[in-house]
């Protein structure tokens, strides 16, 4: 017998609770991409991204948050409902967040004397 929706069924709270976590979910799709279609994809001049999978605002944020992070959620962006990669591991902004980082680590050195306090 098919039972109807109630208010225990349909209550967002409780499919939330239910459904897959999203880190988990979003972690599997990053894992799925085919990543030679990314890089084609991204090597476009004004492309603004390749697509990963649909979430929500809530799902990207726990994303966000999240220590288990499948690739760094900086490569990535949210909008539309949906999860998009903007750029692969290194490339330009690794770069320039390596050589910040440098430049700090570099600076504190110089004015502290210790490496350890910056690490």
């Amino acid at each position: 017998m098919v039972m109807p929706p109630t208010a225990a069924t349909t209550n967002p709270e409780t499919i939330a609770r239910d459904s897959v976590d999203p880190v988990k979910r979003i972690n599997r799709a990053i894992e799925a991409l085919d990543w030679q279609a990314a890089q084609a994809a991204l090597n476009v001049i004004d492309n603004d991204g390749f697509w990963v999978c649909s979430a929500t605002e809530a799902d990207w944020d726990r994303y966000v948050e999240s220590e288990e992070q499948e690739m760094k959620s900086r490569h990535f962006e949210f909008r539309d409902d949906s999860i998009y990669l903007i750029e692969m591991s290194g490339g330009l902004h690794g770069s320039i967040a390596d050589g910040i980082d440098d430049a700090l680590r570099n600076a504190a050195v110089k004015t502290t004397g210790h490496l350890d306090e910056v690490n």
